[in-house]
Parts: C-alpha cells; sequence; structure tokens
C-alpha cells in the first residue's frame, strides 16, 4: 500500500543519500515535507492516463505520484546515472509496473504525447 511504500522509499533514500548524495534533503522532517507537496496535487487534479515527469531527480515529485497513482503510468525522465538508478532500484524493489525510467535529457526523448506533465523544484 501507498504508505508501506512511502515508507520503504525512504529508508532507501535515506542509505542511498549518503553514498550518492541524491538529494540535498538531509533529514526527516524535509523529505516528509518534499513528499507532502507532491502528493497534494493529487486533492485536485483529474484522473490521467499517464504523465512526464521532468527532471524526477531522487523522486520529486514523480516517484511519489506514481506510488500515490498506481493506475497511472509514470515516466520518469532523469539524466544523472546516480538518481536514474535510485529511480530504477526502486521501480524494481517495490514492483512499480506503472513507472518507466528513461536516462537522459527530456530534449533527447522520441515524441510522446503525455496527459499531464510535471516538474519538481526539490532536488
Amino acid at each position: 500500500n501507498f504508505f508501506h511504500n512511502i515508507q520503504k522509499y525512504k529508508e532507501h533514500l535515506f542509505k542511498w543519500n549518503k553514498i550518492h548524495n541524491l538529494t540535498g534533503a538531509k533529514d526527516e522532517k524535509t523529505i516528509d515535507e518534499f513528499i507532502y507537496d507532491a502528493v497534494f496535487p493529487i486533492s485536485f487534479l483529474p484522473h490521467v492516463k499517464n504523465l512526464l515527469d521532468i527532471g524526477t531527480g531522487a523522486g520529486f515529485p514523480g516517484m511519489i505520484l506514481a506510488l500515490a497513482l498506481p493506475n497511472t503510468k509514470v515516466t520518469l525522465v532523469e539524466p544523472l546515472t546516480k538518481r536514474a538508478s535510485f529511480l530504477q532500484f526502486i521501480k524494481a524493489d517495490l514492483g512499480l509496473e506503472n513507472v518507466r525510467v528513461v536516462k537522459k535529457r527530456v530534449e533527447d526523448m522520441d515524441p510522446e504525447i503525455f496527459s499531464l506533465i510535471t516538474s519538481g523544484t526539490h532536488s
């Protein structure tokens, strides 16, 4: 379920962040605020079939949205290897079939139509 997956995500993020410096957020309170910011739009967004998150970084907001919207196909675009590897690990560890990780810059992607495009400000 969502809360179990969020907890696992946070555990992995703290472990990976010590080694790979995925995000500047180092404490649980800040991460929780990032998660809340990422998931809040669900309260007013229409249901979408698919979404693209540009520059997902450590997972905000794209991975959090993917956890909250299991019936939405979520494409996470992240050019940095260490961050893309983390996102791929989370996808595999949590068995997220609705997630696709693309390790490239968004302008290098093949054209594709998405119902919603997001991009976060947290890094």
